[in-house]
């Protein structure tokens, strides 16, 4: 067992608390943390409070445990916290500080003044590692071994003493002098790793700036997690019967054309089906299966015409939505029938925003689930606002390619474009095919796809059937057309090779140490050199979207606006826009175009009066 801190205090009585306010209200720095029962703020309750302060006091303040432990009476310590965290000269450090907000707010606390979050400080020096607290203070803490382990311990003697499952305890049932001891090092930790880590980031100007908007994006991103976003749970009880349906019936036809019943979820039965069945194998697996993934039953199903490959692709979506949606989500919605994802800035190496619980990210982008994400009232209509092809606007500027700057000043459409350079032939000559493969292949090559992902990208995504001499045709002709594309890439690749890291326009960095290690198989660095000339143009996409998001909140707030925005997927930010703040729109689109570029940077706009599902353009 760990032996305890000496540097640790329980405040457990009002004399005790009183003097450690007292002790607080002079220092205007302190890392903070709280302790709770669950990850909810709408469900699960606030079990304490934990401080550290410069002079290394650090403290564990108690309001509700299940040990009959003595506790602080909430009703007396919140209204002073509460006091204490409203100046506007304060600074307070957390670790994930979302998580906290959510729940003080819950108990009616508003962080104000400066916020700093060692997570995100950690994310702009080192985004391939671990952003985890306890990883941290052990990596470079050598006070902080083992502290983390005595709570999974306690969990278990708890869990064996009391003759329960472990899932069915949280901290409040851990005794209140070792929970006390860990949440004050918690904060203890937290406030030297923020020592260690903002010295790093004031050494670079370009990442200090960087740091700067991502707090800035957390305050806007905790206020939109804490509103949620209104869910019509009566549609997607009636959607889960619909798929329930639909998933009969297409298991019925599926024993049908088979010839007898299959388990569709069992690959074993799957494969051994198809070869009775003589139908060919397109890929095998790393072990030298028959593969039967998305990509080949599609090319089964719309290349060789076999109706087995069909029904199965039409049973897996119907399940994955029923299951991970249509059931889901209404199991996470709080009393008011709203639902809080969690946004994470620190999980995609790329910077862009990911969500997770549920991962809205990954919502299918037809109608069906996006139908139940409605508008809160009939004062309200959803908005989409979506920029319009910004990763290729972006390549645009950063390569200086003449062909594709010409395009986008002069308004012009670039996948015509790039399908004139693919076939030769003019613009009046060009089919609705060809057009396609020029768009194709303008998102595909733009991230260092070869021949034979080009084939299966242009099969699954768009249902266009190449060989993969005509994929590489295609991508030898995007180069030879875009000559200022090939330039620029050529010029990264070589400064990654060179460095082992890229910058990208932003002065956002990306990391690969492995790229120069030749003991790595050179497939594998290969990799890492693509993976680091995508995030030159992924990442300053997501740094365009967070600025806007930041600057769009700030207008609203300004205007005192009653519109909100709810949700951003991808390149999109999604608002509650009131009805009679129409006028505003203008001034949001102005917001989100409105830079420095070579190029112009567009959106799209659409909107809906009853649902997220059912927008159309603006003008429609």
């Amino acid at each position: 067992m760990r032996k305890r801190s000496d540097s640790t205090e329980l405040i457990d009585t009002r004399k005790k608390f009183t003097a450690f306010m007292e002790h607080l209200w002079t220092h205007k720095v302190a890392a903070c943390d709280t302790e709770t029962t669950g990850l909810e703020f709408f469900r699960n309750d606030l079990l304490g409070f934990s401080f550290s302060t410069p002079d290394n006091r650090n403290v564990y303040i108690p309001i509700l445990h299940f040990t009959g432990e003595k506790t602080l009476n909430p009703e007396y310590v919140l209204p002073e916290l509460r006091k204490w965290f409203a100046q506007e000269d304060i600074t307070t450090i957390w670790h994930n500080a979302k998580f906290d907000l959510l729940f003080l707010r819950a108990v009616g606390i508003e962080v104000c003044g400066t916020l700093h979050d060692t997570m995100l400080l950690h994310f702009m020096l080192d985004e391939n590692g671990s952003h985890k607290l306890e990883s941290l203070a052990i990596r470079h803490l050598p006070e902080a071994s083992g502290w983390k382990d005595v709570i999974p311990e306690q969990l278990k003697l708890t869990a064996r003493a009391k003759k329960v499952k472990m899932a069915d305890l949280n901290y409040g049932h851990i005794p209140l002098t070792v929970l006390g001891e860990y949440a004050a090092l918690d904060s203890k930790f937290t406030y030297l790793l923020y020592a260690r880590f903002i010295d790093q980031i004031s050494r670079n100007d370009e990442f200090l700036d960087l740091y700067s908007l991502e707090m800035d994006l957390l305050r806007v991103l905790f206020d939109k997690e804490y509103r949620g976003v209104v869910i019509d749970e009566p549609y997607l009880r009636e959607l889960s019967g619909t798929l329930r349906t639909r998933i009969d019936d297409i298991e019925d036809e599926f024993y049908q054309a088979a010839g007898r019943m299959v388990n569709m979820n069992s690959p074993k039965q799957l494969i051994e089906l198809f070869e009775d069945h003589d139908i060919p194998v397109l890929k095998r697996t790393a072990s030298g299966a028959p593969c039967l993934d998305r990509g080949t039953l599609l090319r089964l199903a719309d290349g060789h015409n076999v109706h087995l490959a069909r029904l199965l692709l039409d049973h897996r979506r119907a399940r994955k939505i029923l299951s991970t949606y249509a059931e889901s989500i209404p199991l996470k919605l709080d009393s008011g029938k709203r639902l809080h994802t969690t946004y994470r800035q620190a999980s995609a190496r790329s910077s862009r925003l990911s969500s997770a619980n549920p991962n809205l990210q990954n919502i299918p982008r037809g109608p069906e689930i996006r139908k139940a994400f409605v508008p809160p009232s009939d004062e309200y209509v959803i908005v989409c606002i979506d920029f319009s092809q910004i990763e290729l606007r972006l390549t645009a500027h950063m390569s200086q390619d003449p062909k594709m700057l010409k395009n986008y000043r002069e308004g012009g459409d670039i996948h015509m474009m790039t399908a004139m350079g693919l076939t030769g032939k003019p613009a009046s000559k060009v089919t609705k095919e060809e057009r396609t493969n020029g768009k194709v292949t303008n998102f595909s090559v733009l991230y260092g796809a070869g021949p034979r992902t080009l084939v299966e990208t242009a099969f699954a995504g768009y249902g266009v059937k190449w060989t993969e001499k005509q994929a590489k045709g295609y991508i030898d002709q995007f180069y030879k057309h875009y000559r200022g594309v090939r330039r620029w890439k050529t010029s990264l690749e070589r400064k990654i090779r060179m460095y082992g890291y890229v910058d990208d326009c932003f002065g956002r960095r990306r990391r690969a140490p492995g790229i120069k290690d030749m003991s790595i198989e050179k497939w594998k660095r290969e990799s890492m050199v693509r993976s680091l000339v995508n995030f030159t143009i992924q990442s300053p996409a997501a740094t365009l979207l967070k600025r806007s998001i930041v600057r769009v909140n700030k207008l609203l707030r300004e205007e005192n606006a009653k519109t909100q925005m709810f949700l951003n997927v991808h390149d999109e930010i999604a608002f509650y826009l009131h009805q009679d703040e129409f006028s505003l729109l203008p001034e949001i689109v102005h917001e989100m175009q409105e830079w420095d570029f070579s190029i112009p940077i567009l959106v799209d706009v659409d909107w809906s009066d009853k649902s997220w599902g059912d927008k159309r353009g603006l003008y429609d």
